[in-house]
């Protein structure tokens, strides 16, 4: 049996190999695990827009996965879909961080509070140069 591929299958390799050398990490996330090529536009082999490098990313395979599973492998595969897919991750990232920002200034403010309560009850002079030291460490101001 013989296996054909459409005029711009090559070309696409071509494509793909060039965006691994230079960043060769998910378009959305960044991550460098199990990334794989992945049309914006869904396009025949045929066509010149299967090759172009403005129709061809690179995703994680969770991402792309969860990209497939939500529009489809066929009309779904399209610019715009694409388009609200990546906002709404990165939006889905930056409320991620900003929770986790929200958690760290919590945690700071509890070990300031516990280094200054330990520095105002401890009257050992080694002890308060261990908490002085911690607190510099931590890049905190004790009282």
């Amino acid at each position: 049996m013989k296996i054909t591929h459409g005029r711009y299958y090559y070309k696409f390799h071509e494509t793909v190999e060039k965006l691994r050398r230079e960043d060769n990490t998910c378009y959305i996330c960044g991550s460098n695990k199990k990334v794989k090529p992945h049309h914006i536009r869904r396009v025949k082999e045929s066509d010149p827009q299967y090759a172009a490098a403005n129709n061809v990313v690179l995703l994680c395979s969770h991402h792309h996965g969860k990209f497939h599973q939500l529009y489809g492998s066929g009309k779904g595969v399209n610019r715009h879909n694409f388009e609200v897919y990546v906002k709404k991750e990165h939006l889905q990232a930056i409320e991620k961080l900003e929770k986790e920002n929200i958690e760290l200034k919590n945690y700071k403010e509890t070990v300031i509070s516990t280094v200054n309560s330990a520095v105002k009850t401890e009257r050992t002079e080694l002890g308060s140069s261990v908490l002085k030291q911690l607190s510099e460490n931590l890049g905190v101001k004790i009282k």
